[in-house]
């Protein structure tokens, strides 16, 4: 920069010469204590953070919250606190109220608060410009429910909460933006009915009630904007789930073989067998099933209710295959020939009935891109030998889908509904973490050597790219990490790379390279 002169070893410090409101967003995005930190720099940030947007966050573990701490800043800070995150309190309800009612917060935005005691009155304080609240371990008294008036409130997220059915729909009606409901342990209602215009993601997970109170039915009755609805057990023979009107749904799942009965539309399924099936739902892409016991004719029926599924995750103990289709019935199957792309079958043993299982998908899916086999951590299924049987059992010498991919993994079963908003499919992104998980593994010959001699000779002779096997999405994300020059070179990694950097999420940096404006105007033109 010109006129700008620096000591040997030393740049000049062009971070301070930006606008206070630039540095202030600098800070808040600190933890609590790096941003209270920023004062002893120079006199020139020491003011910033008390006026600065806070980012109050009790989880840094590395200080210590005392109620003591908590009431100085909230009382001395000046500024606008964005969000405020109590998860770890047990403070009495006065104290809480009073920090509830601070005016720092009367512009917050994300509010993290686990009271483990009754939901204040205060909470209802700074209802305008809250976008998002994770309440859990407290009780939402009736009187506080019917006051919820949250009109900028787009992602709720209730967890180990005792509400009452009354309760949680008045919550609902007074969140006219809400967009996504995660209830997670709740308890205190029988019934779950979903009436919304402007939801899109409903994701439930409700485990075998010890106080007899467990959830018998959910009812989607009208929600237009409805792309998911995630289910997560539980695994009780009373649950109804009755989709009335969702025309936009996207993805439906977990549904177990317990559930007694399932009706979309004009479609019931009693057990998860397909009773009755009259109009095929065209909207549903992504579909999770768990079943205890899994034949084939089941599937088929759901493939025929969903005929554009795209995505498939089956998770079972048990396989028949004992069914008897002909061809013409199987061939005339739209989501086999013209949709399917993905199928993860969990609990994969290798037993007779699961290869055939896998070869009926393999032979009669005529588009699939991906099987996942989720393989259980046992010692026969972790051996080389054992893998390379099941890939010769899975040859098929007439596959309608040569570029099919096999993998063998090991999942776990469990999903965060905390953070279904924030994924395109988390059943997806579960599978895709281990994946990559095993992929980063398996370049590291040193840890199968010093674990399993079967499996680092598996690994040494599994030598093509398995990185290039993953999603477009996933490599864009990586690419987007990496810096401009280095994100730009990746088109000469392979045909499968070449043309990921140019719709990739871009990251321009022109610090420390020799990046000129025709290069920029360039990049941008491309991108």
């Amino acid at each position: 920069m010109a006129g700008v002169t620096c000591g040997e070893g030393e740049g000049p410090n062009l971070i301070s010469r930006l606008p206070n409101a630039v540095l202030g967003s600098i800070i808040s995005l600190l933890p609590t204590r790096d941003g209270a930190r920023t004062k002893i720099l120079s006199s020139r940030w020491r003011p910033l953070w008390r006026i600065s947007p806070l980012n109050f966050d009790t989880r840094d573990r590395s200080i210590f919250f005392s109620p003591k701490i908590v009431s100085h800043i909230l009382s001395k800070h000046q500024g606008p606190c964005r969000r405020f995150d109590m998860r770890f309190s047990s403070q009495s309800c006065k104290m809480l109220d009073d920090w509830l009612r601070s005016r720092s917060l009367n512009s917050l935005e994300e509010l993290y608060f686990w009271p483990h005691t009754r939901l204040p009155p205060s909470v209802l304080c700074f209802s305008s410009p809250l976008r998002v609240a994770n309440f859990k371990c407290c009780h939402f008294q009736d009187g506080v429910a019917r006051q919820f008036r949250f009109p900028n409130l787009q992602n709720l997220i209730l967890g180990q909460v005792t509400i009452s059915e009354d309760s949680l729909d008045a919550v609902v009606v007074g969140s006219p933006a809400l967009k996504c409901l995660v209830l997670n342990y709740c308890s205190g209602f029988h019934h779950i009915n979903i009436s919304s215009s402007s939801l899109e993601c409903v994701g439930v997970y409700f485990p075998v009630s010890a106080h007899g109170i467990r959830l018998r039915k959910v009812i989607i009755e009208n929600a237009p904007r409805l792309e998911r609805l995630l289910h997560h057990g539980p695994f009780e023979e009373t649950l109804d789930i009755s989709i009335i009107s969702a025309p936009k749904l996207k993805m439906l799942g977990r549904l177990t073989d317990e559930i007694s009965r399932l009706q979309f539309g004009t479609n019931i399924f009693k057990g998860l067998c397909g009773s009755k099936i009259e109009t095929p739902i065209h909207s549903v892409k992504v579909l999770a099933l768990r079943f205890k016991t899994l034949s084939l004719d089941m599937i088929i029926d759901f493939m025929k209710c969903f005929p554009c599924i795209k995505n498939m995750y089956i998770e079972t103990f048990s396989i028949t295959m004992d069914d008897q289709f002909s061809d013409d019935d199987v061939d005339h199957i739209e989501c086999l020939n013209r949709h399917l792309k993905t199928l993860v079958l969990g609990y994969y043993r290798g037993y007779k009935s699961h290869v055939d299982f896998a070869k009926f998908f393999l032979v009669k899916a005529k588009i699939l891109e991906s099987m996942v086999l989720d393989v259980r951590p046992e010692k026969n299924t972790q051996s080389q030998r054992w893998l390379e049987n099941q890939r010769s059992q899975l040859q098929v010498e007439e596959r309608p889908s040569v570029g099919t991919c096999i993998d063998f993994t090991c999942l776990d079963n469990y999903v965060d509904l905390g953070d279904i908003h924030e994924l395109s499919d988390p059943f997806e992104c579960r599978w895709l973490k281990i994946k990559l998980k095993y992929i980063l593994l398996s370049l590291d010959n040193k840890f199968w050597r010093s674990n399993d001699p079967d499996m680092s000779r598996a690994v040494e002779s599994h030598g093509h790219d398995l990185i290039s096997l993953l999603p477009d999405a996933i490599l864009s994300r990586i690419i987007s990490l990496l810096p401009t020059k280095d994100g730009a070179r990746t088109q000469v990694l392979s045909s499968r790379w070449h043309p990921l950097w140019c719709s990739a999420p871009l990251n321009l940096d022109t610090r420390g390279t020799d990046i000129f404006d025709g290069t920029i105007s360039r990049i941008l033109s491309i991108q």
